[in-house]
């Protein structure tokens, strides 16, 4: 069986650490312990002698994302909403583009406002506030850089429908 879809490997210095996730629906989700333990009897067998294994599977990283988008009102109203279909062409593009980072990868602010400029009717994008909060934590952090590499391996964004502000320019 393969069961591990997801991998990342991060050098630790004095060890090794492996985020591994299974898959459900084409996002990744944590590995059930007893699957975990197999895994890690796995790896222990196969790994060079004296490598320190750190082998772990965790939920998503959890963005809270606060931006003003300036749409144009011709193809977005003012909640977001497609003009055409109904659908939530900003909200799409930000989950997609959390998804096309590489498992194991770093979130980018920059990467981030690039995605959701590609959006039709998106004319610009002001990026107020990232927060971050890995499994465990009460409450976000302000991500204070460009970037943070998660704990889990992947990232889902909370709340995207009340930390989203639609502006028509004048």
């Amino acid at each position: 069986k393969q069961i591990v879809k997801y991998a990342a490997v991060r050098d630790k210095g004095t060890s090794v650490q492996i985020l591994v996730s299974g898959d459900e629906g084409g996002n990744p989700v944590v590995l059930s312990n007893d699957v975990l333990t197999v895994f890690k009897q796995y790896m222990n067998r196969v790994k060079v002698a004296g490598v320190i294994l750190n082998i772990m599977s965790n939920p998503s990283d959890h963005l809270l994302l606060k931006a003003s988008v300036t749409i144009d009102p011709l193809v977005l109203n003012d909640d977001g909403g497609s003009l055409r279909d109904g659908s939530k062409p900003v909200e799409e593009a930000i989950a997609k583009h959390l998804k096309s980072i590489l498992y194991g990868g770093t979130f980018n602010k920059t990467k981030l406002v690039d995605a959701i400029q590609s959006v039709d009717g998106v004319q610009d994008v002001e990026l107020q506030e990232c927060r971050y909060k890995s499994d465990g934590d009460a409450s976000y952090t302000l991500l204070s850089g460009n970037n943070y590499t998660g704990n889990s391996g992947s990232y889902i964004a909370d709340n995207l429908e009340n930390s989203l502000t639609y502006v028509v320019q004048d």
